[in-house]
């Protein structure tokens, strides 16, 4: 019902998991025991019965990739899938859990749950634990180590029985875990972990396990003696061939006397192989001999369904020729042939053109086998797809679906050294198992990643592939219903189609002044194969060999941070379809920086006088770059006197004659101070100088006043005297800040002079600008309106004497008269009274009087119209 219903010869911890290695060591055995043997024959590959496993409801399989794989029932997770997202899967799909690296070397299938060996000798299980058969606690969807093995034992086999999980470790112990109601892990009561099997004589070693519904047989070997099977549990269908129901292992009665082989455990059966190649049927009264198999054949394994048995026989002397014969009930097709008809003896099985079987395997309703090719094929019922395919049983041999395809001795190739623009092929195919003609797919791939359309035999590269790493990814398949294998080349640099070549490296300039902040060039570098017009070249500076994040232009300025560093600038060449090329230059030093002294220089006047302030101009931009700190040093006739930015005179300490120098220090982080010395000063004696004229303000007209101001002068004087000036003379008595207007400036320019004096000092004058005065504003008569006085008869006179002096403010120092006829001027008529004449008959008269006020305006006053002359 398992994998475990297999079991067979070995010695010590010799690897299981090779028929070859059990056929090896039948001559042994028979030496040992002084049986003759039969002719002995190298087994071929896919030999080994471990590899797969038919359960009573999933089946389970080693793929040539040596990963474990099941088809079947999931109701308990062992597929390794949760139940719920998955109650049974059609075709093998792969079981999950093994730690990276590990692969199955041995698997076995239970009621419900599934075994299998690590190539790290750790047994792993899944599925359903309700009687500890997985060990530890609560069911399990992923393969988890199972507990109990001691300490640096290591498991060479497992086998499974309904409930109970058997490990054969390389101590040479047989271990069990488990349901336990008939003792078929001796004792009594269901195990957590896994135990040793006792019962065993003293000085035997267990080389092989096998595992019923509720019994568990166990090969056992003794120092020069033949090889005998022993058996716990029930013996209820004789299954422990009439011992009795057992807890604890014990020889089973009856059996072959030559030594056994192989031993088998079916659901409710068992069955041994012996050194001779006869196969045996235990009973309740021991063993019988299977009868009737092939001439000139000897057994190689036996196959045992609840009532169905299969027998796999091999040619003596020809180890290629194998044949599958049985017999028993064969309602479900498991022994394939025809109707579904029970087959009373035994009789060769039609394996419908199938290659010759390997190996088998036979479970409650089915039987499955390994042919030639390493194809597994099953018949019989199909329940929970543990055949796989389609949901109706299996009436003839049906390959397992989904089987997966592995890489053989060599992998696929491509082109070798693939370059921009040449084709590239994937050479060959490399060789696969099982074998036959290969239907192969390709993806091209450059970095990984695929290229779109690239699925052919051949692949161009591409200016973008160059420096990326190229490869294919070939997946093949060599029979149907297997599933495809997928391998990728080994990826290749893409390399240019040119070669871009350096002849001289790029120098650092300017030579030998590698300075900080100092700007520096790459020049000189020279080429073949990068022409300017279709090639790009490309810098970075490097500090002590690491890249200088940001500096990739063909110039740098070291910081102060590079000070001392070995700086280097490497210039990559890259053209379209080409391999770039690199060159670095000689590394040079960092010093210390130095400062660029500008055009505008710190100056001092070369004299100074007592009250001055002595501050250099210039002194923040002189520099480049602007110094961090300056330090300042006066020194008066070579003397430190003062360290500030300036320097006031003190007539009391400078003297006049004195000289004053000053030395300014400029530093700056990672540069050489900067020390200029000014030119001497001479203190001399202190004059005055008009920094700003006077200035006159008013309104500029007879009358009014006019405010001065002394002006700017350096240094304040002591005194001040002001003069008013009338078109340049001085006006007598006009010495005051201010002068008010007289008629006698009435179109004459009026000015300020200063005169400024000091302890000391010379007196310095300074005149404002001059302005021109305009006339006082005409008088302003009292009346709105007068009319002359007299009659207005021929011969009368007539009198203006109403327009009087005292009438207008400011008041005038003289009148003047015109009579007017209407509107004309009368001649000589200019007096203060008009005597009428004739020719005023009919006209109406009156008079034009003006004021006279030197400096003034003229002020105008026009009588009323006299009545008519008459």
């Amino acid at each position: 019902m398992s994998r475990g219903e297999h079991g067979r010869m070995m010695m010590g911890t010799v690897r299981r998991g090779s028929a070859l290695v059990a056929l090896a060591m039948v001559a042994a055995l028979l030496e040992l025991t002084g049986a003759a043997p039969r002719a002995q024959a190298t087994p071929l590959p896919f030999d080994d019965p471990e590899r797969f496993s038919l359960g009573p409801n999933h089946t389970l399989i080693i793929g040539l990739d040596d990963m474990p794989y099941g088809a079947g029932a999931n109701g308990s997770g062992q597929l390794t899938r949760p139940a719920g997202s998955l109650s049974s899967s059609a075709e093998l799909i792969p079981l999950q859990g093994l730690p990276d690296g590990v692969t199955a070397t041995a698997l076995a299938a239970g009621e419900s749950h599934t075994l299998v060996l690590g190539s790290d000798g750790i047994p792993y299980a899944a599925g359903s634990n309700s009687n500890y058969q997985l060990t530890g606690v609560g069911a399990s969807a992923t393969l988890r180590p199972m507990i109990g093995l001691p300490a640096g034992v290591k498991g060479v086999d497992v086998a499974a029985g309904s409930t109970h999980s058997l490990v054969l470790g390389d101590d040479g112990v047989a271990y069990g875990a488990g349901g336990n109601a008939a003792g078929q892990i001796t004792g009594s009561g269901q195990r957590g972990s896994l135990e040793p099997l006792t019962g065993l004589p003293s000085g035997t070693q267990v080389t092989a396990i096998a595992g019923g519904h509720q019994h568990s047989l166990v090969l056992v070997s003794q120092p020069g003696q033949p090889a005998r099977v022993y058996g716990t549990g029930t013996d209820n269908l004789g299954q422990l061939a009439g011992a009795g129901d057992r807890s604890t292992l014990t020889v089973l009665p009856g059996q072959p006397g030559d030594g056994i082989w192989k031993i088998t455990a079916g659901p409710n059966r068992t069955a041994v192989v012996t050194l001779m190649g006869e196969a045996f049927l235990a009973g309740t009264s021991g063993f019988t001999q299977v009868t009737g198999g092939p001439a000139d054949h000897f057994a190689v394994q036996v196959g045992l369904g609840t009532d169905h048995t299969v027998v796999l026989y091999q040619m003596i002397n020809a180890p290629h020729l194998r044949t599958l014969w049985g017999y028993g009930n064969n309602s479900w097709r498991q022994l394939g042939n025809g109707s579904g008809s029970p087959i009373a003896g035994m009789t060769q099985l039609d394996l419908g053109g199938a290659p010759e079987p390997r190996a088998i395997d036979a479970g409650r309703w089915g039987t499955v086998m390994v042919d030639a090719d390493g194809v597994l094929r099953g018949m019989g019922r199909n329940s929970g797809f543990r055949l796989t395919g389609p949901t109706t049983d299996a009436t003839g041999l049906r390959v397992l679906d989904q089987q997966p395809t592995t890489p053989g001795d060599t992998s696929p190739t491509a082109s070798p050294n693939p370059k921009v623009g040449h084709i590239s092929s994937q050479l060959d195919s490399g060789t696969w198992l099982p074998a036959g003609t290969p239907a192969v797919s390709r993806q091209w791939l450059i970095d990984g990643q695929p290229i779109p359309g690239a699925t052919t035999g051949y692949y161009t590269p591409t200016v973008d592939d160059r420096g990326k790493l190229l490869s294919v990814r070939v997946a093949v398949t060599t029979r149907s219903f297997f599933a495809p294998a997928t391998v990728e080349t080994t990826p290749q640099v893409v390399a240019g189609e040119g070669q871009i070549v350096n002849t001289a490296p790029p120098e650092i300039t300017p030579a030998g002044s590698v300075r900080v902040g100092r700007e520096l060039r790459a020049r000189y570098d020279a080429w073949t194969g990068c022409p300017s017009a279709s090639a790009t070249k490309t810098y970075q500076w490097k500090r002590d060999g690491a890249p200088i994040p940001g500096a990739t232009a063909d110039s740098y300025t070291p910081p102060p941070a590079d000070l001392g560093v070995s700086l280097t600038v490497e210039v990559t060449c890259s053209r379209p379809g080409w391999d770039p090329a690199a060159a670095a230059s000689v590394p040079a030093e960092v010093q210390l920086g130095q400062f660029t002294v500008q055009a505008a220089v710190p100056e001092l006047p070369g004299t100074v006088s007592s009250g001055t302030v002595l501050s250099p101009t210039n002194i923040s931009t002189y520099l480049n770059p602007a110094p961090d700190s300056r330090q300042y040093e006066w020194r008066l006739d070579g003397v430190p006197i003062a360290t500030g930015a300036t320097l006031m005179i003190d007539e009391d300490t400078m003297p006049v004659g004195a000289t004053i120098v000053l030395q300014i220090t400029a530093s700056r982080a990672a540069y050489v101070d900067h020390v200029r010395t000014l030119p001497a000063v001479t203190v001399v004696e202190r004059a005055l100088t008009n920094t700003g004229p006077p200035a006159v303000t008013g309104s500029a007209q007879v009358g009014s006043t006019l405010v001065g101001s002394s002006g700017a002068w350096t240094p304040a004087p002591d005194s001040l005297a002001y003069a008013w000036l009338r078109d340049g003379s001085v006006i007598p008595g006009a010495n005051g800040a201010s002068y008010r207007l007289t008629p006698q400036d009435a179109h004459r320019g009026i000015a300020l002079r200063v005169t400024a004096g000091g302890t000391g000092t010379t007196p310095v004058t300074a005149t404002s600008a001059v302005v021109t005065v305009r006339p006082g504003p005409a008088p302003v008569f009292a009346k709105a309106k007068v009319k002359v006085k007299g009659k207005a008869r021929v011969g009368r006179k007539l009198s203006a004497k109403a327009v009087r002096i005292g009438l207008f403010q400011p008041a005038p120092t003289g009148l003047t008269y015109q009579w007017l006829r209407g509107k004309k001027p009368i001649n000589g008529a200019t007096g203060k009274r008009y005597r009428l004449t004739a020719a005023d008959r009919g006209k109406r008269i009156r008079v034009r009087v003006s004021t006279v006020l030197a400096g003034y305006e003229v002020a105008v006053v026009v009588t009323k119209k006299s009545a008519k002359v008459r």
